[in-house]
């Protein structure tokens, strides 16, 4: 995943708008013409750059969508005004790795503001659960409540109208679990900021009102016990001879400047214990994991591969931008980063069995490791659909997003995309685990470990 969503989520792990609401004195207003020429500057890069802009769309669907949001472009309007007329285009694109977001002011300013939401929720089924009440209201009902509605706008139509504007992969699952871990974010994005917000619940079969004020992100945290996940994470459990390995992300910024970890260095280190306490098993968690350098997850099925293997069948880039099916708008690339072609496993390799974690949020080169260990048949895949795509997957060469020359709004745009199953058809589907676990968030981590545990246990008799 691209350098710019990654600082998101790591910010935030969101029917009347308010723009007015934010913390800005002055909003910059944008006239009809310069909204209009930043449409016009992102479908345009859209159509030269991006090789997965008609393969789950028409072209004349496409076409059709920028033909209306023109239509909505009718009047001078602020920057977030624009960001949620024209989101709504990711969602007919059904590119994962195409995605649109305020300007890095825009950001630090939603970091900065004293009105957030000062809760953490869980979104199922279109409804609302609370998770955490990190607000200063006690009284709030207990931990798994029902959310009906937010300042008097029901809880499903926030989600629906949050969704359709949010990047996925196809049909896959990763906008609403995009939406799970980034509720907060989101909501202010496209909600705007309150003083206070009024929750309505449902409690004991009726429906009833509590006010939370707006609290600061750092406030947030603190009541929260907010801490840094790392970027990778070993131990070995000796009674059940089981080994976990936690990887939440493949970037190799992340990795190297805010975990401090050299990532070859560190899987070294990792394997060579592997190697000298010889567990029975393997757990490798990418249930977090939204991507980032393919030349790692190479580097790591080196140690865990028993043949040859394959992570990338082929990669391609725009050949012809105004053809319309997608072997003809394309053009076959060798990028050595993408893990493109066949690689050789080490010859002390571990051994034991493999089990890879993942979940809706697992995404990108997060789904490149769980489909390679699945499609060679080394290890067994437990959890949720993925996020991303395990057939066709786009992807970023170099520069990963552009500013539109006005308003601001950071846009990532798909400059490759991969083939990871040439063999397979392509439904739009992320990759299916092959034995089904749902993460309940309620779980504790301990008793999230002792039903993988079970599961690995029934595997391996």
């Amino acid at each position: 995943m691209n350098k710019l969503l990654l600082v998101i989520f790591v910010i935030f792990n969101c029917y009347a708008i308010s723009y007015a609401q934010s913390n800005e004195d002055e909003v910059s207003i944008f006239s009809i013409e310069e909204v209009h020429e930043d449409l016009d500057y992102w479908e345009q890069k859209l159509i030269k750059k991006n090789p997965l802009l008609y393969y789950y769309s028409s072209k004349e669907e496409i076409n059709q969508g920028f033909k209306d949001i023109r239509k909505e472009l009718n009047h001078s309007m602020s920057a977030v005004e624009f960001l949620n007329i024209v989101s709504l285009m990711l969602h007919t694109i059904q590119d994962g790795h195409c995605s649109l977001h305020p300007s890095e002011e825009y950001i630090e300013l939603i970091t900065q503001n004293e009105k957030l939401l000062a809760i953490e929720v869980l979104v199922a089924n279109n409804q609302l659960f609370l998770q955490k009440n990190l607000s200063s209201n006690v009284l709030l009902p207990p931990i798994g409540a029902e959310i009906l509605s937010i300042n008097g706008q029901p809880v499903e139509q926030i989600i629906q109208s949050t969704l359709n504007k949010l990047p996925n992969d196809g049909n896959s699952p990763f906008a609403i679990a995009s939406l799970n871990e980034n509720f907060r974010y989101y909501y202010h994005v496209f909600q705007g900021f309150n003083d206070s917000y009024t929750l309505s619940f449902l409690v004991d079969g009726r429906m009833e009102d509590y006010i939370i004020k707006g609290m600061n992100l750092k406030s947030i945290r603190t009541r929260s016990g907010y801490k840094e996940a790392d970027c990778v994470a070993f131990w070995i459990a000796d009674s059940a001879q089981t080994a976990y390995l936690t990887i939440n992300t493949f970037d190799k910024t992340a990795i190297q400047k805010d975990c401090e970890l050299k990532f070859k260095k560190e899987i070294d280190r990792i394997f060579t214990e592997l190697k000298t306490f010889k567990p029975q098993n393997l757990v490798i968690d990418v249930r977090q994991n939204d991507g980032g350098n393919p030349t790692y997850v190479k580097y790591l099925l080196k140690q865990l591969m028993l043949s040859n293997f394959t992570v990338n069948e082929e990669c391609y880039v725009v050949k012809k931008k105004h053809a319309t099916v997608f072997e003809d708008r394309v053009k076959r690339k060798w990028y050595p980063g993408y893990a493109l072609g066949s690689s050789k496993a080490k010859s002390n390799a571990y051994q034991g069995n493999v089990f890879v974690l993942i979940s809706g949020y697992t995404f990108s080169a997060g789904v490149d490791l769980a489909n390679t260990i699945q499609k060679h048949h080394r290890g067994i895949l437990l959890g949720e659909e993925s996020g991303g795509n395990p057939n066709i997957m786009g992807g970023y060469f170099l520069k990963t997003s552009w500013n539109l020359p006005n308003t601001g709004i950071q846009a990532s745009i798909s400059t490759l995309c991969t083939k990871g199953k040439l063999s397979q058809d392509n439904e739009g589907r992320g990759l299916i685990p092959d034995v089904q676990m749902t993460w309940n968030s309620n779980d504790s981590k301990e008793g999230q470990w002792d039903e993988i545990l079970y599961n690995i246990t029934q595997l391996t008799k």
